[in-house]
């Protein structure tokens, strides 16, 4: 009984590590000069996202095809000069 309550216990520690979703984000900032540009944030609180004080988050995506969208949806609305 016990090998079965260990075998188990590791079968549910190995399903919940695989299932849990891989957190990397990706903003879209714009530079001061008005082009954009993608880069990748790690996981960190919001408070915590800074990037620099000079640079302005568009969006921030949670896949970096999500992001190259963002952009050039911001080079469509006229956010940031095209490259």
């Amino acid at each position: 009984m016990t090998r079965l309550s260990i075998g188990i216990g590791g079968i549910v520690a190995l399903v919940l590590a695989v299932s849990a979703p891989a957190r990397a984000d990706y903003a879209v900032v714009r530079s001061p000069n008005g082009y954009c540009d993608i880069i990748w944030i790690r996981y960190a609180p919001a408070p915590a996202r800074r990037v620099r004080s000079d640079w302005t988050i568009i969006a921030i995506k949670a896949d970096w095809w999500s992001a190259v969208v963002e952009r050039e949806w911001a080079w469509t609305v006229g956010d940031c000069k095209p490259l």
